[in-house]
C-alpha cells in the first residue's frame, strides 16, 4: 500500500514515517507495561493488548482505503501452486534472498533475548520494559534522516550498515557487564533496524514488478520465517549448553556470512 502511494524516489522515506508511527509508543508503552506487570501481573497488560488491538481493527476497517486499481478473483488451484514458486529466487535475486535468509537465522536471538537477559543478568520485568523502550526511542530517533539518506545513497549502503551495526550490537552484549551497556547494545539494535526496514522495504518494491510487490513480499517474508523456524530452539540449546555467549557468538557468524552476501547484491 505504502509503495503504491508514493512516488519511487520517496519509498525509503515513506517507510520510515510509517516506521516512526509505529515504534512512537515505544517511548512510553514498554515502562508502563513492565511496572503494570511487577505491581499487578499480566493480566492488565493483555487486556490493554486486547483493547488496542480491537481499535487497530476499526480503524483499518473504517478508514484506509484500498489502493488496488484492478481486483482479480482468487484461483485456488493457483493459490496452491503459488506455494511451490514461492521457494524459487525470482528477479534475479539469488543473493538477496540468501542474504535476508541468513540474516532472519542469525537473529535468533529475537525470540529468546529477554529470557536470556533475564536469566544471565537477572534483569526484572520493569527492566525489560526500560530496553525496550530504549530500542524504540532509538529507533525512532534514527528513523527519518535513515529513509532519506536510503533515498539518497541506495538501499545496498543502508542494508550493509544495518548489518554492520546489528553485528557490533551482538559484539556489545557479549562484553556487557551490567544493564547500562545492555542499554547501549539495545540501541544499537534500534538504529540497525530503522535503518533495515526502510532500505528492505523500497529495495523489494524497485526491484519487482508491480503487480508482482505484495506476492513477492509475502513469498520472502515465509522462506525467512520457514529458514528460521527453528533458530529461537538452536538459540536455547546453545545457551543451556555453553551459556549467554553460545548463541551470541552463532548469531554472529551468521550475520556476519550475511553481511558478506549483502555486498555481493546488486543495487535497486
Amino acid at each position: 500500500m505504502i509503495a503504491e502511494s508514493v512516488d519511487r524516489e520517496e519509498r525509503g522515506t515513506a517507510y520510515s514515517l510509517i516506521s516512526l508511527m509505529w515504534f512512537v509508543p515505544g517511548f512510553y508503552a514498554p515502562v508502563v507495561a513492565g511496572y503494570l506487570a511487577e505491581s499487578y501481573g499480566f493480566h492488565p497488560v493483555l487486556a490493554i493488548l486486547l483493547a488496542t488491538e480491537l481499535l487497530a481493527f476499526l480503524i483499518f476497517v473504517a478508514l484506509i482505503r484500498e489502493t488496488i486499481a484492478v481486483r482479480r478473483s482468487v484461483d485456488l488451484r493457483a493459490l496452491i501452486g503459488s506455494f511451490k514458486e514461492a521457494v524459487k529466487p525470482r528477479f534475479g535475486l539469488l543473493r538477496f534472498y540468501g542474504a535476508v535468509i541468513i540474516d532472519g537465522f542469525a537473529w535468533m536471538l529475537e525470540g529468546i533475548l529477554f529470557g536470556m537477559l533475564m536469566r544471565a543478568y537477572l534483569l526484572t520485568p520493569l527492566q525489560i520494559g526500560i530496553l525496550t523502550n530504549v530500542f524504540c526511542v532509538a529507533m525512532a530517533l534514527s528513523q527519518i534522516p535513515m529513509g532519506k539518506l536510503v533515498d539518497r545513497y541506495g538501499r545496498k549502503r543502508l542494508l550493509i550498515a544495518s548489518e554492520v551495526t546489528g553485528a557490533l550490537a551482538i559484539v556489545g552484549y557479549m562484553l556487557s557487564r551490567g544493564f547500562p551497556e545492555l542499554l547501549v547494545c539495545h540501541g544499537l539494535v534500534g538504529v540497525a533496524a530503522s535503518a533495515w526496514i526502510p532500505a528492505y522495504q523500497a529495495y523489494i518494491s524497485n526491484a519487482v514488478p508491480e503487480g508482482e510487490r505484495a506476492r513477492f513480499i509475502g513469498d520472502l517474508g515465509a522462506l525467512r520465517g520457514l529458514a528460521a523456524f527453528p533458530a529461537p530452539s538452536i538459540g536455547a540449546a546453545l545457551f543451556e549448553l555453553y551459556g549467554f555467549r553460545g548463541p551470541m557468538l552463532a548469531s554472529l557468524g551468521l550475520s556476519i556470512t550475511a553481511l558478506l552476501m549483502l555486498t555481493m547484491i546488486g543495487e535497486r
